[in-house]
């Protein structure tokens, strides 16, 4: 299955759960690259020994953190958001 284009992940990224949270699946590594004050923002579940979801209800807080992860550049964040 072909990888999907970046500004359809962040769609699906900036596009809340049914219980109001916006999920983004990560490692372990892309949680250590968030500062502490971001990290202190989002609740982290973990999936496996190295794959952790991290939940927040801020979407903006939601776009920093893919900003931060690199998987959103702020032009494909305004633009998912039309």
């Amino acid at each position: 299955m072909p990888d999907k284009p970046r500004s359809d992940l962040v769609k699906e990224y900036l596009r809340p759960d049914p219980r109001g949270y916006y999920i983004i699946p990560a490692t372990r590594q892309d949680l250590e690259k968030l500062p502490e004050s971001l990290r202190k923002q989002v609740e982290v579940e973990e999936v496996s020994g190295i794959e952790i979801v991290m939940k927040t209800r801020s979407r903006a807080i939601a776009k920093k953190i893919l900003m931060r992860l690199g998987i959103a550049k702020s032009q494909t964040i305004e633009r998912s958001t039309d």
